[in-house]
């Protein structure tokens, strides 16, 4: 038995290109605390654009923001 990779690449350059921007990118994020916004911005961007792919990453920065808006306060 193997397991499968869910398509995170896929689902962040078009079924969740708006609302990881949305999250990340719009009011005042909370990973702004730990991480530089402007890099986080350049690689959105670089991942959107499809010039990089920073799935991986990108995934866990919205899980930790979903995480910091749910119990981070």
């Amino acid at each position: 038995k193997r397991g499968f990779a869910a398509p995170i690449r896929h689902w962040l350059r078009r079924d969740l290109k708006s609302y990881l921007g949305e999250v990340l990118l719009t009011g005042e994020p909370q990973i702004g605390r730990i991480f530089d916004m402007d890099y986080v911005e350049k690689i959105v961007k670089q991942h959107a654009d499809g010039t990089r792919d920073y799935s991986h990453h990108l995934w866990l920065l919205l899980m930790l923001e979903l995480w910091f808006k749910e119990f981070g306060g």
